[in-house]
C-alpha cells in the first residue's frame, strides 16, 4: 500500500520477480537507479512512472518456495526508508537524465 501511494499509483505487485523491459528503457532506468536490495524494485518502476513509460500488470502463474529469507520487520523498516530516499532524490534532482551514448567509428 506504501509503495502504491508514494510511489507507483494503480500496481498492486511492485514486488514481483517478474518484470520486461524494452532494451533503450531498462537501459534508461537501471542507469537512473540507485537503490540497492529491495528497494531497486519500486524505484525503477517509480522512474518508469515519472519519466511516462507505459507500466502495464500482466498476471503470471506463480509457485511459492517455502523459506523466505525476507524478515517481515527489518525488511518493511528498510523499504519504508528506501522510499523515502527516492521520494528525496527525486525532489533534489539525483536522477538526472542519461545522455545518449556516443557511436564508435
Amino acid at each position: 500500500m506504501l509503495v502504491r501511494t508514494l510511489m507507483v499509483p494503480g500496481i498492486r505487485d511492485t514486488q514481483c520477480g517478474f518484470k520486461l523491459f524494452r532494451d533503450d528503457v531498462a537501459e534508461r532506468l537501471f542507469g537512473l537507479q540507485r537503490i540497492p536490495g529491495f528497494g531497486f524494485d519500486p524505484e525503477v518502476l517509480f522512474l518508469a512512472y515519472k519519466l511516462k513509460h507505459r507500466i502495464d500488470e500482466i498476471p503470471v502463474n506463480w509457485k511459492d518456495v517455502p523459506g523466505s529469507k525476507v524478515n517481515v520487520l527489518d525488511d518493511s523498516m528498510r523499504m519504508f526508508f528506501d522510499l523515502l530516499r527516492i521520494r528525496w532524490y527525486w525532489k533534489i534532482g539525483a536522477y538526472r537524465p542519461l545522455r545518449p551514448r556516443k557511436e564508435n567509428g
